[in-house]
């Protein structure tokens, strides 16, 4: 998110800066890499990154159902998140932004109209953006605190026999407790991962997973996906973009789409008012603009982090064909609240698994 931001805010005339705490930008790749194409068109960016086209998904019950929805359309695209990185730095470059890498800030300091960044040197600026990830400096020093629950994931990439244009995807508390797994085709190979609640032992179920799979891992990368959007964005002269600010789909783990809205809504409130009033702008644009997506995600979230095996089995036991025509109908991974609403709506049957448990 830090050169999208860096980009908007170039291209507005202001001085920018990015420093990158690992040697190169985009490595290492902690991401399933599946978007949308509005992604894309959001970072304004073109095709180069993209491996795969996703038509359908294959959800797995804990019990071995299996629902199949999509399939007749693309859904979702599968980018190379390295190239897409770079892709962005260089065009953040082109407008001005200079980049320092093998960079890690230790300490920042507000100290008057005056924001100061410790690490290989001493930095100085009139403005800092802190796209710096789930256990974020800049957060702390934002007052916004660590997130409010926390995914620990694992994945590798994989030579796996699947359908090309089909994503996999397995639930229960035996497979990924609190979240899901994954398999995402990216031709002959596939990226092959999970997530569990923090608390649970990632590399048990991962290890697990790669089993059940009969896989051989490549090199496995770790990462922790924040849930539930941070408060302050901004405040004194600071902002919070990205995994920072907890701009991530709870029901998902996705942070590309609610990051880069969160990149480009502040450039454009600092460009209009560059000065605290522009920050707290950027604060409320945000929440009038994802705030309530992002709420309704933690909800679902939270409801599918409570069900045991039992009750998945039943839901999944609950979808029949008109289930699955308003899932193809109203689904989209970056607006999931869009299919939940037609579910109520048009299967109450459904209420009955929202009730506590």
């Amino acid at each position: 998110m830090g050169s999208l931001t860096a980009r908007h805010l170039a291209r507005r005339g202001f001085r920018t800066l990015v420093v990158e705490e690992d040697a190169a930008i985009g490595t290492p790749v902690r991401c399933a890499g599946l978007v949308t194409p509005r992604v894309l068109q959001l970072a304004g960016a073109g095709e180069e990154a993209v491996v795969n086209a996703i038509s359908g998904a294959r959800v797995h019950a804990p019990d071995g159902t299996v629902i199949h929805i999509g399939g007749n359309k693309t859904h979702a695209l599968v980018i190379d998140r390295a190239a897409f990185d770079a892709q962005l730095a260089d065009m953040a470059e082109a407008a001005g932004t200079v980049y320092r890498c093998s960079w890690r800030a230790t300490a920042i300091h507000l100290d008057g109209k005056k924001r100061t960044v410790k690490g290989r040197e001493t930095l100085h600026a009139d403005f800092l953006v802190g796209a710096d990830g789930a256990h974020s400096l800049a957060a702390r020093m934002c007052g916004a605190g660590e997130p409010k629950k926390l995914v620990c994931a694992l994945q590798t990439v994989a030579r796996f026999n699947t359908d090309e244009n089909t994503v996999e995807v397995f639930m229960g508390n035996h497979v990924a407790p609190g979240f899901f797994a994954w398999v995402v085709p990216e031709g002959r190979m596939a990226r092959i991962g999970l997530g569990v609640a923090a608390g649970h032992s990632v590399r048990h179920y991962f290890d697990k997973l790669v089993r059940r799979l009969g896989v051989t891992p490549g090199r496995v990368t770790a990462g922790l996906i924040p849930l539930g959007l941070r408060t302050p964005l901004a405040r004194r002269g600071m902002a919070l973009v990205g995994d920072a600010a907890g701009q991530v789909k709870p029901t998902s783990g996705g942070g590309l789409y609610p990051g880069l809205a969160g990149a480009d809504l502040l450039a454009s409130c600092l460009a209009a008012a560059p000065n605290d009033d522009g920050l707290l702008s950027y604060e409320k644009e945000y929440q009038r603009a994802m705030g309530k997506e992002l709420k309704r995600g933690l909800f679902m979230h939270n409801r599918f982090a409570k069900l045991d095996d039992d009750k998945m089995n039943r839901i999944f036991a609950a979808i029949d064909d008109g289930v699955v025509a308003t899932i193809n109908d109203y689904g989209d991974i970056d607006h999931p609240s869009l299919a939940a609403r037609a579910l109520l709506k048009g299967h109450p049957s459904l209420v009955r698994f929202l009730l506590p448990f």
